[in-house]
């Protein structure tokens, strides 16, 4: 048996670009909730930087995760938050304890 996969997507906004960035934010964590092997997905702002969000995510296996990948909400995401983005990274951890 697979253990969960747990992810961390940082998403830095362009200067200006916060409140747009977030909108498609909100917008992709209603649909990603509804999917199949989808835990948690949760979406956090950077108290400290209002261009700052993280969204931690947690999935029953990788193989969820994969099919998260192909969906029509995170390519159209994608598409629509490209210009919005400064800085983009996504770490994949294992739990460890």
């Amino acid at each position: 048996m697979s253990q969960p996969l747990v992810v961390i997507a940082t998403l830095i906004a362009k200067p200006g670009q916060a409140a747009a960035l977030q909108k498609h934010l909100e917008t992709l964590v209603q649909a990603t909730r509804q999917e199949p092997g989808c835990i948690t997905y949760e979406l956090h702002q950077d108290l400290e930087s209002a261009e700052g969000f993280y969204m931690f995510e947690r999935w029953v296996d990788a193989a969820a995760l994969q099919s998260h990948d192909g969906t029509e909400h995170i390519q159209a995401f994608r598409a629509a938050a490209g210009d919005l983005l400064a800085h983009f990274e996504i770490k994949r951890l294992n739990l460890v304890a």
